[in-house]
């Protein structure tokens, strides 16, 4: 059999053929946690804040067989390359770097 698309089971939507979920239901949902579960299916989990003690390589080892992988705090995806959120490392990096710029001031 020879198809030309794969419909949504849920609002009858042509799939996106590249990224394998239907993009209309993904867009309309709200919950942070099943966007996720719609992009990643089952083969997801949660990166916990308490895993930043752990080195790259550990981090690696405990997510490395995941197709998705959410942060804890913001519920944005996590960057397989480093194993850490790079919104939340942004967004505290420049939160550390306003601190120091206010102790600065106060000199």
């Amino acid at each position: 059999m020879n198809f030309d698309g794969i419909l949504c089971g849920k609002c009858n939507k042509e799939i996106d053929n590249q990224c394998y979920y239907c993009t209309a239901c993904y867009n309309k949902e709200t919950d942070l946690i099943k966007k996720g579960l719609m992009k990643f299916e089952s083969n997801l989990e949660i990166f916990k804040k308490s895993d930043y003690n752990l080195n790259l390589e550990e981090r690696r080892a405990k997510y490395m067989n995941y197709d998705g992988i959410l942060c804890e705090i913001c519920y944005n995806q996590i960057s397989k390359w480093n194993y850490y959120c790079i919104h939340c490392y942004n967004k505290e990096t420049a939160d550390a770097i306003k601190k120091g710029h206010e102790i600065w001031i106060k000199f």
